[in-house]
């Protein structure tokens, strides 16, 4: 196992296959707060085989997708939990019901700054639900090639959007998941990258264009799920940590925990608790 070098991890954290594997963990450290206004947190929530994630610096916070429908509730108790009652952004990645589900819940409760979604229609309910919810309310639609930036307090996220939507036209299912929305979050020296449900038709684009995807965390696409373009993504991200989102009834794949292993970054999985990232812009911290 390969030690660390600018890089913290939490110690005593390896509850269950996923809390914590592929380094070792560094003691002497002290978990920074939320309460700290510097301090960066990134919170994958524990939503099953779904994503939820609640990123917060200060008095700024973005939501990125909301669930499963069931999941709404839980999304909206960790948002007050957090001391949030005002979202700078909501971004609905794109629309599964796994992300798109909850966002009913989240917009009947919270105050939101900028609602931001990828520029196609869904077919599912839930699809239906969230655009009843904004009827009266501006949305923000990424078309293909378009990027936007979010601020997050002394943070900056730029979301980008498919650059080809024809090239991914014809991916049957899936098209939705590579309609997703892309984050990369930037905090001093430290960089996060969101990917939400990406396949191989997109990631092909990602890694051929001329964008920096380089970053110390990566949250993996689609809760697990291996696809040799994964790999790829893995080699132009060159991450030190991942998080997989995913639910104990469909843990991730025994080729990606393999994949991950092989690439010596520390992995994480949502399915027990949620798994909580902190950065103070030079190191990270997570639990």
């Amino acid at each position: 196992m390969k030690k660390f070098k600018s890089l913290l991890v939490i110690a005593g954290l390896c509850v269950g296959l996923l809390s914590g594997c592929g380094k070792e963990s560094n003691t002497n450290t002290t978990v920074p707060t939320t309460a700290q206004s510097d301090v960066l947190s990134i919170n994958c929530l524990s939503v099953g085989k779904a994503d939820a994630i609640i990123i917060q610096q200060g008095e700024h916070a973005v939501l990125i997708d909301a669930g499963e429908s069931n999941d709404g509730s839980a999304v909206v108790s960790a948002l007050k939990n957090q001391g949030i009652s005002n979202l700078d952004a909501f971004i609905i990645t794109h629309y599964d019901k796994d992300h798109v589900g909850g966002a009913q819940k989240v917009i009947q409760n919270m105050e939101i700054g900028r609602i931001i979604c990828p520029d196609y229609e869904g077919d599912n309910a839930e699809y239906g639900a969230f655009v009843r919810a904004v009827k009266n309310k501006e949305v923000e639609k990424m078309d293909e090639k378009d990027t936007t930036t979010i601020q997050i307090g002394e943070s900056n996220m730029t979301l980008y959007a498919a650059t080809d939507k024809a090239d991914i036209m014809d991916t049957k299912d899936e098209f939705d998941n590579n309609m997703s929305l892309v984050a990369k979050l930037i905090y001093n020296n430290n960089s996060f990258l969101l990917t939400a449900d990406i396949e191989k038709k997109r990631i092909k684009q990602m890694i051929e264009s001329d964008i920096d995807w380089s970053c110390d965390w990566i949250k993996i696409p689609h809760h697990g799920r291996y696809q040799k373009f994964v790999k790829k993504l893995l080699e132009a991200a060159t991450p030190e940590y991942a998080v997989i989102s995913t639910g104990s009834d469909e843990p991730p794949v025994e080729k990606l925990e393999a994949a991950l292993q092989e690439a010596n970054i520390t992995y994480y999985g949502t399915m027990e608790k949620n798994v909580v990232t902190y950065s103070d812009g030079e190191k990270i911290w997570i639990e």
